[in-house]
């Protein structure tokens, strides 16, 4: 099958779970290596591809927007910029990359970090870029590549660091099994180390910033993000993947290894019904629909990403694709689901707004 051809049912493996659950219409895009994000407008998805390259398709069209970006450097991640305009990019060079979307070139001095880059992401304003590289988290300006403020330490590898919504406080994570919240224009530690039972894969700030979630290979956990009071356990002591706030903050979904999804609450972390079962152990990505109506799952056993109900629980669609699914992307308008098969590669675009995405 050709890149930009409409997927047949015949294309993929035929694992339905719930006899009669529709599908949704869908087309190949090529094979990534992943990750993929949507520009925040939802009309174009970015891919790193096995080239180390950064492809973008129109998702209206399923065509290829423009030349891919990063051919003269390769990169291993990236994040868009808030407007959408820009993209941070890094590779094992210790080098972060800002990037003109519209020209493909450079549009700063490249930020030599001296260390492994883990991560970097972009202010919510888009003015001040934070990388976590070595034992130390930083912020820089995106113009010029100057240090804003002083370094926040930690005494283990920095893997990870997220902004909070209003950019006012920054939660890094180490490979200590620790967690730390930092104010933002200070680089002072406000909070922490917190410390998780397990290693700590991902942090997650729910939306008001009153709450963090952490998970990883032990469990996942809910914490108050001002007084660093552990709130509750999200899931059983089997492991934990990126837990997703609903938009309105109110609910937390948690992917965990046993096939499951926890649906909790978010500010008390207290179960909300019965996990949602998604018929495979493994469940490693899950993703909220921006209007909070619907979530996407997807497991590394299980031939499909499913959407389910977010008010009746109650499973919608089942997408079949040919290999575990390893990351779900909704679009800024809740019309494309994209989805990564885990091993093959696969990077397939689904519309959920057609006719038949519902029907059979």
């Amino acid at each position: 099958m050709l890149a930009g051809q409409p997927v047949t049912a015949s294309a993929f493996a035929q694992v339905a779970l719930t006899p009669g659950l529709p599908s949704a219409p869908s087309r190949l895009l090529d094979t990534a290596a992943g990750p993929i994000a949507w520009r925040p407008d939802g009309r174009v998805l970015a891919a790193l591809m096995h080239d180390f390259h950064v492809v973008l398709w129109d998702a209206a069209s399923g065509q290829r927007a423009g030349e891919p970006l990063c051919r003269e450097f390769p990169c291993r991640a990236f994040v868009w910029s808030p407007d959408g305009r820009q993209m941070l990019t890094w590779a094992a060079d210790s080098v972060v990359r800002v990037l003109d979307v519209a020209t493909r070139t450079a549009s700063g001095p490249a930020i030599r970090c001296g260390d492994q880059v883990n991560h970097a992401a972009w202010s919510p304003d888009g003015r001040r870029i934070l990388i976590a590289a070595g034992r130390s988290a930083q912020m820089f300006d995106p113009t010029n590549g100057a240090r804003i403020g002083a370094p926040m330490p930690q005494n283990a590898t920095v893997a990870g660091a997220e902004w909070s919504p209003d950019g006012t406080r920054i939660a890094t994570r180490s490979s200590d099994s620790t967690a730390s919240i930092w104010d933002a224009r200070s680089s002072r530690r406000l909070v922490g180390p917190l410390h998780h039972d397990g290693s700590v894969s991902y942090v997650a700030w729910s939306p008001d910033g009153s709450r963090l979630a952490l998970a990883g290979t032990t469990a996942a956990t809910l914490w108050n993000a001002s007084t660093g009071a552990r709130v509750a356990i999200l899931s059983d002591p089997t492991g934990a993947e990126l837990p997703a706030w609903s938009p309105d903050g109110r609910q937390l979904a948690t992917p965990v290894y046993d096939g499951t999804v926890r649906i909790s609450d978010g500010a008390s972390g207290a179960p909300i019904g019965a996990p949602l079962r998604h018929g495979y152990r493994w469940v490693i990505s899950v993703a909220w629909s921006h209007d909070g109506r619907r979530l996407a799952t997807g497991s590394y056993f299980g031939h499909f990403a499913r959407i389910w109900d977010g008010a009746t629980r109650r499973p919608l669609l089942e997408l079949r694709t040919d290999d575990k699914v390893g990351q779900v992307a909704w679009s800024a308008d809740d019309r494309w689901l994209a989805t990564v098969d885990r091993y093959s590669g696969r990077l397939v675009l689904w519309d959920l707004a057609a006719p038949s995405a519902g029907t059979r």
